[in-house]
């Protein structure tokens, strides 16, 4: 998401991995193309409810990862045929440009599956199977704190956000949020368990104007067959004394029902 506009960046088309980028206007409710990136990136999502059109997919898995920051949107992974070069490529939305972004080093290069966050002014990039996370600070990649790194875990019921430089997950019906000065994380208090939502509930959450959106399933059989249903929550955010963070519930419902294969997504513009 910049401004008012909601980016689809590359993914699959017929199977074959793609490069182009797609763009709606949330104000106008239409689509239309942006210049393509330099290279066909795949995400393949592993939130398919019923078997892939080719099974060997599943362990191949190559995702790409996408985040914002001043304007700009990082791009790093998404194919078995990159290179130092072209590993990570970034988008100037005011000119609308691509050009490729250098690498931190060889450490996290070659990985299948990537994850972004902007958080505290700059943005992270963490590589799963190789456990090694980077920063960007100051045009310079860095390092990053140890303990976020571990904790950032990859599992398909676990979600991330970054709301007013706060950084929280989701994981196992829980929302956690990450104390930078304590190096620890703390549980979001005063949240409790919503209607369906359980340990197993795949989820989104975003940043919705200081508030926090989340999206997850529900499961049921209606009529002996199985559905999807989307709940959608806002929950507002209090930071209270004794660096306590609570969240409050404000409203929550089914937004939309399914009975296909689907994948899960959530955005907000201003």
């Amino acid at each position: 998401m910049v401004g008012p506009n909601i980016y689809a960046i590359g993914g699959l088309v017929n199977d074959n991995a793609s490069s182009s980028v797609m763009v709606m206007d949330c104000r106008s409710h239409t689509w239309r193309e942006a210049p393509p990136m330099r290279v066909a990136r795949e995400f393949h999502s592993d939130t398919w409810r019923e078997a892939p059109p080719i099974p060997m997919r599943m362990s191949r898995e190559f995702l790409h990862s996408a985040c914002v920051l001043d304007g700009k949107i990082y791009v790093p992974g998404g194919s078995k045929d990159l290179d130092l070069t072209n590993w990570m490529e970034v988008f100037y939305t005011k000119t609308q440009t691509w050009e490729f972004f250098q690498i931190p080093s060889k450490e996290i290069f070659g990985g299948s599956k990537y994850l972004t966050a902007v958080y505290e002014g700059t943005f992270f990039v963490k590589c799963f199977y190789k456990h090694v996370m980077y920063k960007v600070h100051k045009g310079r990649w860095r390092a990053a704190d140890i303990l976020l790194k571990d904790s950032w875990r990859d599992c398909r019921y676990s979600c991330y956000c970054v709301i007013e430089n706060v950084f929280y997950r989701y994981n196992d019906s829980r929302i956690n949020w990450y104390d930078f000065n304590d190096r620890v994380w703390k549980t979001l208090k005063g949240f409790v368990g919503l209607p369906s939502l359980t340990r197993f509930s795949l989820a989104k959450m975003v940043d919705y104007r200081g508030k926090m959106a989340l999206l997850w399933e529900e499961h049921v059989f209606v009529d002996n067959r199985k559905e999807t249903r989307f709940w959608c929550a806002e929950i507002a955010i209090e930071k209270r004394h004794k660096q306590e963070i609570w969240g409050v519930v404000e409203w929550s419902g089914v937004v939309s029902t399914t009975n296909k294969p689907y994948s899960l997504a959530l955005a907000t513009t201003i």
